[in-house]
C-alpha cells in the first residue's frame, strides 16, 4: 500500500489535519491524520489539547465517511507520555467501550445528509446513529432511507425506543460527548442517497453548497478547514461538480461562486452551465475565498442540474469553492 505522498494518487489518501466533508470519489481509501495538539513532535509550550469529545466526535465523523482515523501521540524529552494526552485518551477509552461497536468494523454513511447534529455508521442491517446534540424538540427524526426500520435501542443501556412518525424517542440517559442509538433494519441499505433536489431561497435565489453537490470525476472531493466545506483537491480537468435544482419558472440567473485560488494555480478557464464561462482569478491563498459574478445562466423551468467544469487547466488545480449562488438578475 502506498499513500499519496509522493505527488501521485496511489493507492490512498492522507489528509493531513482535515477531514473531507464526504467519502471519497469512487469508494477511495482514506485516512486523516492529527495531532492531540497542533504539533506532530513534542513542544513544551504547546497546550492546546483536543478535548475528549472533540476527539470523539472527529471519530465518528471519519468512520462515518469511510475512513480512518490516525491520532498522533508523543513522549515528552523525557519518554513520557503527557498527562493530558493520556487522560484525554482515557475517556475516549471509555467512550469506545460503551459505544465500540457503532465504530469498529462499520461503513460510510448511505442515507446523505442527517437531519440531526450527528454522524451515523452501518454495519450489514443494522444502523449506528451518533447524536452529537439532542434536540430540543425530545425526538430524533430519522434520516430518509432505502430501508425500514425494526427497533431502536441506546447502544449504552440497551434500552428499547419507541419509533413513530419518523422519529426515535429519547433514551432516559443522554452522553456528554455523544449518544449512540442502534437501528435494526429490514435490509442491507443501498446507497448513497441522492441528495435532495435544491429548492429556491424565499428571494427566488438559489444557495448551492459544497455539501449538497453531486462530484463526477476522481480527484475532486469536499472537505471541511475551519468548519466549513468546500470542494477541493481539483486536479483533473474531466472532472465536474453539479447541483439538482428545482426551478418554478424560467429565468436568467446572475452567476456567483465563492472560491478560492493562490496566484501560481490562477487562471483555469471554468464554465457553469452552458453558459458562463470565466477564467479563475487569484485570491492570494487556498483558505482566501471572496465571492465573484461569472456571468449569467438562463434556466428553464423545472427540475435540472447545473454543473462547473472545467474548459481549461492552466496549472495542477482548479480552485477550491464553497458554493454558489444563482441571483435573479
Amino acid at each position: 500500500m502506498i499513500n499519496d505522498r509522493i505527488n501521485l494518487p496511489e493507492d490512498y489518501s492522507t489528509p493531513e489535519q482535515t477531514i473531507p466533508a464526504g467519502a471519497l470519489p469512487g469508494g477511495r481509501l482514506w485516512e486523516t491524520c492529527m495531532t492531540l495538539n497542533n504539533n506532530w513532535g513534542y513542544a513544551r509550550k504547546d497546550h492546546n489539547w483536543k478535548s475528549p469529545t472533540d476527539v470523539i466526535r472527529k471519530l465518528a465523523d471519519i468512520a462515518g465517511k469511510g475512513g480512518n482515523f490516525l491520532l498522533n501521540v508523543g513522549p515528552d524529552e523525557t519518554g513520557v507520555i503527557p498527562q493530558p494526552s493520556v487522560d484525554c485518551l482515557a475517556e475516549v477509552g471509555r467512550w469506545m467501550k460503551k459505544y465500540g461497536s457503532a465504530i469498529y468494523g462499520t461503513t460510510q454513511n448511505l442515507f446523505g445528509r442527517l437531519p440531526f447534529e450527528g454522524r451515523c455508521t452501518l454495519k450489514g442491517k443494522k444502523a449506528y446513529l451518533i447524536v452529537f446534540e439532542w434536540p430540543s424538540a425530545g425526538t430524533l427524526p430519522l434520516p430518509e432511507m432505502s430501508v425500514g426500520v425494526v427497533s431502536a435501542k441506546a447502544l449504552n443501556t440497551g434500552e428499547s425506543l419507541t419509533i413513530g412518525d419518523g422519529k426515535v424517542s429519547k433514551p432516559s440517559k443522554i452522553d456528554k460527548h455523544a449518544t449512540v442509538i442502534e437501528l435494526a433494519l429490514t435490509g442491507v441499505p443501498k446507497g448513497p442517497m441522492p441528495p435532495k433536489p435544491i429548492k429556491p431561497q424565499p428571494d427566488g435565489s438559489f444557495l448551492l453548497s459544497a455539501r449538497d453537490a453531486e462530484i463526477k470525476g476522481g480527484t475532486a472531493r469536499t472537505e471541511t478547514m475551519d468548519g466549513t466545506e468546500n470542494i477541493g483537491f481539483w486536479t483533473d480537468p474531466k472532472d465536474a461538480v453539479g447541483w439538482r435544482v428545482v426551478v418554478p419558472k424560467a429565468g436568467t440567473y446572475v452567476v456567483e461562486i465563492e472560491f478560492a485560488c493562490p496566484d501560481e494555480e490562477a487562471g483555469s478557464t471554468m464554465v457553469f452551465g452552458p453558459q458562463a464561462s470565466f477564467k479563475v482569478p487569484a485570491t492570494g491563498a487556498w483558505t482566501s475565498y471572496p465571492w465573484l459574478a461569472v456571468g449569467t445562466l438562463d434556466l428553464a423551468k423545472g427540475q435540472q442540474t447545473v454543473r462547473l467544469s472545467v474548459k481549461g487547466l492552466a496549472h495542477s488545480a482548479a480552485l477550491n469553492i464553497r458554493g454558489v449562488r444563482l441571483r435573479i438578475k
